[in-house]
């Protein structure tokens, strides 16, 4: 054989027997059955509809209901700082808390006394020439009548006039001398204390920073999903109130397990916050002060945790927030096998929501995380959990 067809020869040998042993050994193709799958082994929750009350969560900080800056009405040397006064310090209303030199103020008193005294003896004075002004009128027998310059009716006016001036010199008088003594405008509790014993000050000084104890405030950020759910208390001032229809209660984040403090929704701000568009409530706390076992008082500027109960829904379907997907599905199980549900959703919070339509009672609502999964997958179930306490959020928010 010529040695030039020799290598294709053997190349197309080779090729052949290649494809012969490909089509003896050809692989089958077989298909699984969806029986066959392996099941996927979840936990459902069943679902038993139940009352649910809306709890909506927020954060603020502690702040006074009234706080004032104390500042003198008159000058002079202070005398006298109660040790109330000092910052921290607590007070009752009426109680003597700063003390300025009266001795001045005194003087001012004895002075005015003394111009009014002279007015009132200018008056009588006066007065008795009138009436002899009078009589000698009539004594003269005169047919045309007296004019009021004749009576001294002119200067009687102006001696008039002269006591009213002195009489209210003296209450001003008065009226400054007992503001030497600072009294407390209400029960309250020292910010800080900007003055001391000996300092001379003028009218108008700032002494100290005070605030009331019965009652504190937090101001709270509500987002616009919430806002339906609450009586927000904005009713014009002719219109009845709604205070006290959402109760609060307040936490101390930073002490687990501390009893909590109870207030109420008082109030709206009356604009929304440009920065973040949330419409801002006011949560009254009364009694911040009062004791309580393993509870610190209320702290101004103290950040606190505060949960509102809002409005309740009778008959509700309420999943847990780790069972739904994108925002809009769930799984359920139906018949052992998956089946992806589109749902509405009435309201959401951190760990639990309610479904407005999609499920219904009696459905298995997978809790397992599955990711993407097709709907028709076999399931096995490992367990199926109750319906959760209505209390679990509030409880576990506190904890």
């Amino acid at each position: 054989m010529d040695p030039r067809w020799r290598l294709p020869l053997v190349i197309s040998l080779v090729t052949a027997l290649v494809v012969i042993y490909l089509i003896v050994q050809k692989p089958e193709i077989t298909k699984q059955s969806a029986s066959a799958l392996k099941a996927v082994e979840v936990e459902v929750l069943q679902i038993q509809p139940r009352d649910y009350e809306i709890v909506i969560q927020s954060f603020g900080a502690v702040q006074p209901r009234i706080q004032s800056a104390m500042v003198s009405q008159v000058g002079g040397a202070i005398v006298h700082i109660s040790d109330n006064l000092r910052p921290g310090g607590f007070f009752n209303q009426g109680d003597l808390l700063l003390g300025i030199d009266p001795r001045d103020h005194e003087t001012q008193v004895a002075l005015a006394q003394a111009e009014l005294e002279d007015a009132e003896l200018a008056y009588q004075q006066e007065e008795a020439r009138g009436r002899q002004a009078s009589l000698e009128w009539q004594q003269l027998g005169l047919k045309e009548p007296p004019t009021d310059l004749n009576l001294r009716r002119p200067q009687m006016r102006a001696i008039e006039a002269r006591v009213s001036a002195a009489k209210a010199r003296l209450a001003q008088a008065e009226l400054d001398l007992a503001r030497t003594e600072i009294v407390a405008p209400y029960d309250g509790r020292v910010l800080n204390l900007l003055v001391d014993v000996g300092q001379v000050i003028s009218a108008n000084s700032k002494l100290a920073d005070i605030f009331a104890t019965d009652h504190f405030e937090v101001r709270l950020p509500i987002t616009n999903a919430a806002l339906p759910w609450l009586k927000l208390p904005e009713g014009y001032t002719n219109t009845k109130s709604t205070l006290q229809s959402n109760a609060v209660t307040l936490f101390n984040p930073l002490v687990p397990h501390s009893p909590p403090w109870q207030g109420h929704l008082v109030r709206t701000e009356s604009a929304v916050d440009v920065k973040t568009q949330q419409l801002h409530v006011i949560v009254e706390i009364p009694d911040p002060f009062v004791a309580v076992s393993e509870r610190p008082p209320l702290k101004i500027g103290q950040y606190v945790q505060a949960l509102i109960r809002a409005q309740r829904i009778e008959s509700a379907i309420v999943v847990p927030t780790s069972a739904l997907y994108a925002g809009s599905y769930l799984y359920v199980v139906s018949e052992g096998h998956l089946q992806r549900r589109e749902i509405d959703i009435l309201w959401q919070g951190d760990d639990e929501l309610v479904v407005d339509r999609g499920i219904e009672m009696g459905d298995q609502v997978v809790l397992t995380p599955l990711g993407q999964m097709s709907s028709g997958t076999p399931v096995t179930i490992l367990s199926t959990g109750l319906d959760p306490d209505p209390m679990v959020t509030e409880r576990a928010l506190h904890d």
